[in-house]
């Protein structure tokens, strides 16, 4: 009875308002949280069933701190406000295990996440000398990155990244195409947040006006010894966290932890023991190969957004075909499969792979050669090697020039003119939609139309790069036709893409068709850039297990997409060729009975023991899966690139029409343009002399 009075002493009601919306709002709470039961099948894994209990606790708990007033002594208020503050910052880590169902990371990774959002709750403190703002600032911060880092990762496959700050321009570009639907992760991480943030300003510490000075710059120095401590004083190369498993990395690490580790392995990593003349010295003992140049192919090249064939992990059924076109092409066509380092978005990097002949994977892991590093005139490309031959070239993409810095790196690359979405809209024929991207059937168009006018013996190099197929497929007005059949899940998003996909057939075909009665010879080569991000549970589907449980090898699969070479003359026909984009240039080289360069004569050599490379590692000429290390050559593979990328004057290429990019005093020669060094002004056309 005595304790019972102590109890009402300390705890009642607020007034009947506070009350009422207290209660409103942890009933909303409650129901949203047992329609999780249903809607997302919560409970069919213990971190789910965690996750239900947890949300219907933290409902309770916005009644109880939102309902109700507390009269503590003075002493117990001290002890309590500690407790409580200590509990929000704990709550800081806890939000983001909320976010990606469990952390594995050890006691001590615990505590380094929670150090990182300490900082913010220092420097609240420090401005404001206020604890109960210092609370919110480390609870703000940890719940709004999470949340945009879990958003992100719905839509595409892996969260927030350091490369996305990088390319923000392109990431807000195409984030309205996106639609997002609410997942009961968000919805328990959001009502914890809630009840820490009720914590914060129900408990706050109070601190003396006398001793505020003292403590705010206390809480300055706490900032910066904790900010010190968190970048250089642990050891972080253990935790290896690559932008190609990333699904796991903030389960792992902790997603404050992650997030810098990631950000550690942007950029070009200084070369140990490089030696640019040794490079030189390897590319310079090629030969050049002596060809007849005067019958050369008109090459076109198509890297498909999202293009790929979902029976690479596993066979399954659909309504109909999606890619019957595609698959009965067998005359004067080489077909196969290409081994890309991506997974659900980057294109540029299995665009830079096929250009450069380099690859991603022998970078840091999250490093985006289009953002991080090509800041000058690239020495070398397959851009500059056709124009070494007197091809012109022409970039096509029927999306925002500034994506991915296209607009400045195509310049870099060589290329003579890039068309971009501008040149799409705005003419007397409005262009066509799928969903909201111009349609491959348009994009082809606008190829057949550069071909079509290019000048009278003019040979034509047109990159091309599809939109048609970029995520997300979450569109309610597209109707699928295209139905998974035998599926034991529901997944909209794959029969969304698939349906995408058909129309990509339908859109080749008609190409072909066009090309087959063109009156030159033509070599056309297509190819996927990544896998798309879909429901991870169809993955799971066809693997037969959680993605968690696959083997790094058995990972491959989401990373093979399909690839064609066609011609429309008499060429060497070929299946099941397994290649990636680092090497695919050279097969089209051979098919259109070109001169290679050395870089390209370089990756012959390569190619002898390594079929197929990722940043996880390659395959062999056996099919043999190796990691990295496994393989010597592979470092003098990063040395060539490492003097590619640092723009080292090497010889890459042979002297045909005239050396690619010479340098001569303050200004860069191509063999068409002279260009005053660092500027896109074109001072002289000189091909014509």
């Amino acid at each position: 009875m005595i304790l019972h009075k102590e109890v009402e002493k300390m705890i009642k009601i607020t007034s009947k308002w506070k009350f009422g919306i207290a209660l409103a709002v942890a009933l909303f709470f409650w129901s949203f949280s047992c329609a999780n039961f249903v809607l997302f099948k919560v409970g069919k894994s213990p971190e789910q069933l965690l996750s239900f209990i947890m949300s219907l606790l933290f409902s309770l708990l916005i009644l109880f701190f939102g309902g109700f007033e507390f009269n503590f002594s003075k002493k117990t208020e001290k002890i309590v406000s500690i407790a409580a503050y200590i509990v929000v910052l704990a709550g800081t880590m806890n939000i983001s295990i909320i976010f990606y169902d469990a952390f594995f990371g050890s006691p001590f990774l615990y505590l380094v996440n929670i150090a990182f959002y300490a900082v913010f709750a220092a420097l609240g403190l420090l401005f404001t000398g206020s604890m109960r703002v210092s609370a919110v600032c480390a609870l703000s911060v940890s719940f709004l990155y999470n949340a945009i880092s879990f958003i992100i990762y719905s839509f595409r496959g892996s969260p927030l990244m350091p490369t996305d700050f990088m390319a923000l321009g392109t990431a807000m570009g195409v984030a309205a195409q996106y639609k997002f639907k609410l997942k009961y992760q968000l919805i328990t991480a959001t009502i914890m947040a809630i009840v820490h943030f009720m914590i914060a300003i129900k408990f706050p510490i109070k601190i003396n006006l006398k001793k505020r000075r003292w403590v705010m710059h206390l809480s300055g120095l706490v900032a910066g010894v904790l900010l010190v401590a968190f970048v250089t004083n642990v050891d972080y190369s253990k935790y290896d966290v690559s932008v190609f498993s990333q699904r796991n990395a903030n389960r792992d690490t902790g997603s404050a932890v992650g997030f810098y580790v990631n950000s550690t392995k942007m950029g070009l990593k200084e070369k140990q023991n490089y030696n640019p003349n040794k490079i030189n010295e390897k590319l310079s003992g090629y030969s050049e190969t002596n060809i007849d140049l005067k019958n050369k192919p008109n090459v076109i090249v198509i890297m498909n957004e999202s293009f790929c064939d979902f029976k690479t992990v596993n066979d399954f059924k659909t309504s109909q075909e999606y890619l019957p076109y595609f698959n009965s092409l067998s005359e004067n066509t080489i077909k196969g499969q290409t081994l890309v380092s991506p997974f659900g978005g980057f294109t540029c990097n299995s665009e830079y792979e096929f250009l450069t002949g380099m690859n991603t994977g022998l970078l840091s892991s999250q490093t985006v050669p289009y953002m991080h590093i090509i800041d000058s005139r690239m020495p070398y490309s397959l851009v500059s090697h056709m124009e070494n031959m007197g091809y012109s070239s022409t970039a096509i993409h029927p999306y925002y020039a500034k994506g991915w810095q296209r607009n400045i790196i195509y310049n870099y690359m060589g290329f003579d003119e890039f068309i971009s979405i501008d040149e799409f809209e705005g003419g007397e024929e409005e262009p066509e939609y799928l969903r909201n991207y111009i349609s491959d059937r348009c994009n082809y168009k606008k190829v057949l139309e550069k071909l079509n006018t290019k000048e009278p013996g003019e040979k034509a190099f047109i990159f091309n790069i599809t939109m048609q197929n970029h995520g997300g497929f979450d569109y309610e007005e597209f109707e699928e036709d295209v139905l998974l059949e035998g599926m034991s899940g529901s997944y909209p998003k794959a029969e969304q893409y698939l349906s995408c996909i058909r129309q990509s057939d339908i859109a080749l075909e008609e190409l072909l068709t066009e090309l087959k009665n063109f009156n030159e010879p033509v070599v056309v080569a297509m190819f996927g850039d990544h896998f798309p991000a879909v429901e991870n549970e169809f993955f799971e589907e066809l693997y037969g297990k959680s993605l968690d449980e696959i083997s790094t090898e058995e990972q491959t699969r989401m990373y093979t997409t399909p690839f064609m070479i066609w011609a429309n003359y008499d060429i060497k026909e070929q299946t099941d060729v397994r290649t990636s984009p680092c090497f695919l240039s050279n097969l089209v080289m051979e098919t259109a009975k070109l001169p290679k360069s050395r870089v390209q004569l370089y990756l012959d050599d390569l190619k002898t023991d390594v079929m197929q490379l990722n940043p996880f590692g390659y395959f062999d000429n056996d099919g043999v899966w190796h990691e990295h290390d496994e393989y010597k050559e592979l470092d003098e593979y990063y040395d060539l690139q490492y003097s590619l990328l640092n723009g080292e004057n090497l010889n890459y290429d042979f002297a045909i029409y005239g050396r690619a990019y010479d340098v001569i005093g303050d200004f860069v020669l191509s063999p068409k343009y002279i260009f005053k060094d660092e500027s896109d002004a074109i001072i002289e056309d000189y091909r014509s002399r």
